[in-house]
């Protein structure tokens, strides 16, 4: 097997996925804005936890 070729091949496709990630500034944006979001929605949940728990401990 011509294993140049594989490489040669490879290079481009790590060449194209740089250019890629480098020249895409929305990637950063949108996975902020996800990361903003899953907060907001884990907020309640992580408040509810809390609040069973100090119940649980007040009962104890």
């Amino acid at each position: 097997m011509d294993l140049s070729k594989y490489l040669v091949i490879a290079l481009i496709y790590t060449y194209f996925f740089a250019n890629y990630v480098v020249h895409n500034d929305n990637y950063y944006e949108l996975a902020e804005a996800h990361i903003n979001q899953l907060q907001r929605e884990l907020i309640p949940v992580r408040t509810a936890l809390e609040n069973k728990v100090a119940i649980k401990l007040k009962v104890k």
